[in-house]
């Protein structure tokens, strides 16, 4: 028996599968929204893999969680580029002031204090050790340089002056813990005065308020890692970041995956998006990524990476048409998981094919930016396919296509804002629905 559900999330996507050969989790959800407690939950002792397709808060950030915990994960398959971003920021060139000019899209500003021009030799002694392998220390201090160069980008041009001489001497552990500790004061000090900030920020103040940011430095640098992503999360939210707003969230997150695959105990396997079908199958798994190989995760990295690499790195980590495509094939049945794309690799000529009755979870959430994507999915049973939606905001408009589906379910019903888990379960040769409702839009 196959079971295909779709996790009540708020924000973001969650699938689960489980079947012959043990469960996989597609995704994981948004912050604070207790991943590990729901999978204890349905009796899920434990997933053969667990899955990001892109690395957005969405559905990176419940993974983090899995990995904080220690849930018992057999294999992580993440994207590239949480491997490459924090190994690169390892060897950045130290041109802090063309870096802010690249995150704040400015010309060279005369007030800005002359040191802050001046190039710092940071990390000279990880480099040559990253040229033969990746130790943890090295990887725990490109996550904390990755918080560095998203603190430089949003601070004013004095104090970024400030954090970049305290990043510069990172060479060991006792100045990643200070500089990490002065980044943790720095953020709490300016979410402080917003009454909406997340659960999380609002602890992490009353702790700053009570113990000071002291006695926080001198905890583990992964925890205070991912307590400065958490903040630059909340940060990077606020109004008034929509410009460099992405980039803060997209540093956050690689650096809080860095400081967690730091210490977690599973196989962790890196997938590069191709921008052509490629159908590879996992080995011993029964999942193909549709465009995407596994790749060693420091391959190709430059010895010195300059301000426009990174930032090029850092928008291209999360681009929705880079989105991980995986289908699941066991059992009789199968299911496409291309809920965050619009299948951009495929071109005229091209398909997924679906050889077997399939849950296909809709490309782009059923939205009607994906259209496009919906000629390219051909199937041999259309009446026996199941199309789903996860979390989706009731004022975007859907796709046609997906309304001219037979079969369609959704996570939320989008006229009574209501939330229903979605749970099929293949039997007798076809997917039964054990709990969600019809789409509102059939």
């Amino acid at each position: 028996m196959t079971q295909f559900r779709v996790l009540p999330m708020r924000y973001g996507d969650a699938y689960l599968l489980r079947g012959p050969r043990g469960g996989y989790l597609v995704d994981g959800g948004g912050p604070e929204e207790g991943l590990a407690a729901q999978l204890a939950d349905r009796r899920t002792r434990g997933l053969r893999a667990a899955v990001c397709s892109l690395p957005t808060p969405g559905r990176l950030c419940g993974l983090l969680e899995l990995m904080e915990v220690q849930y018992p994960v057999a294999e992580y398959w993440l994207p590239e580029g949480l491997a490459s971003l924090p190994a690169a920021a390892a060897r950045f060139d130290g041109d802090w002031a063309g870096w802010r000019r690249q995150i704040l899209s400015t010309e060279p500003d005369t007030a800005e204090p002359a040191a802050l021009a001046e190039r710092e030799p940071c990390f000279g002694t990880v480099r040559g050790a990253l040229r033969e392998g990746w130790p943890g220390d090295s990887r725990l201090r490109g996550a904390a340089m990755l918080v560095a160069l998203a603190l430089t980008g949003c601070l004013d041009a004095a104090l970024a002056v400030h954090m970049a001489h305290l990043a510069s001497d990172m060479g060991n552990e006792t100045g990643t813990i200070r500089f990490l500790g002065r980044a943790l004061a720095e953020l709490a000090g300016r979410m402080r005065p917003v009454p909406d900030a997340s659960a999380t920020a609002r602890a992490v103040i009353r702790l700053l308020e009570v113990a000071g940011w002291r006695m926080l430095s001198g905890g583990d640098p992964a925890d205070l890692v991912m307590v400065c992503g958490r903040l630059l999360l909340a940060l990077s939210a606020r109004p008034g970041q929509s410009e460099s707003g992405p980039l803060l969230r997209n540093l956050a997150l690689a650096a809080m995956a860095a400081a967690q695959l730091d210490r977690v105990n599973a196989r962790v396997r890196f997938f590069r998006p191709l921008p052509w079908l490629e159908g590879r199958l996992v080995p011993r798994h029964p999942m193909k990524c549709l465009n995407g190989t596994e790749v060693p995760p420091l391959a190709g990295l430059p010895d010195a990476a300059s301000p426009a690499e990174m930032v090029r790195r850092v928008r291209r980590m999360a681009d929705p048409d880079s989105a991980l495509v995986f289908v699941y094939g066991e059992a009789g049945c199968g299911a496409l998981l291309c809920s965050g794309t619009r299948l951009m690799f495929l071109d005229r000529g091209d398909s997924i094919r679906l050889d077997r009755p399939s849950v296909v979870t809709a490309p782009r959430c059923g939205s009607a930016t994906a259209e496009r994507a919906y000629p390219f999915i051909v199937s041999d049973h259309p009446g026996r396919n199941v199309w789903v939606r996860g979390f989706l905001p009731p004022t975007r408009k859907v796709a046609s296509s997906f309304e001219a589906q037979q079969t369609k379910i959704c996570l939320n019903n989008c006229r009574t804002l209501a939330m229903q888990e979605v749970l099929l379960v293949f039997e007798g040769g076809h997917w039964n629905r054990e709990a969600g409702g019809d789409c509102v839009y059939g």
